[in-house]
């Protein structure tokens, strides 16, 4: 397990679970590259399924989003060009945060952690 955490966001990764639990709020773009970043140091790390867990995160933007969408697609380019089984990222948020609300509002695939 490691840990690394600012002022107000932080990101704790569980390796036998493949659990990425993120808390605080992602206020800015240095923030969402910070989750991008912690994304992809925990994917090569698990073999078959990644879950980035929001449901403690306070403020979530669309830079937010993007990182998610970012990090779906490289998981994605990876198992195609590797022609194997590989990590898959899935994000899972509490009923009623409002990481939930946001992400549901816009169609993204969701684990409801309710």
């Amino acid at each position: 397990m490691f840990d690394a955490s600012s002022d107000d966001l932080e990101f704790t990764f569980d390796e036998l679970t493949g659990v990425l639990a993120v808390s605080g709020g992602l206020f800015s773009e240095l923030d969402a590259r910070r989750l991008e970043r912690q994304i992809s140091e925990a994917l090569v790390r698990v073999s078959h399924r990644l879950v980035v867990d929001l449901s403690d995160v306070t403020f979530f933007p669309t830079l937010a989003i993007r990182a998610l969408i970012l990090a779906r697609r490289t998981a994605s380019v990876a198992r195609r060009t590797a022609q194997r089984d590989g990590a898959e990222v899935e994000v899972r948020a509490q009923s009623g945060t409002l990481p939930h609300r946001v992400l549901t509002a816009t169609g993204f695939p969701l684990l409801d952690a309710s």
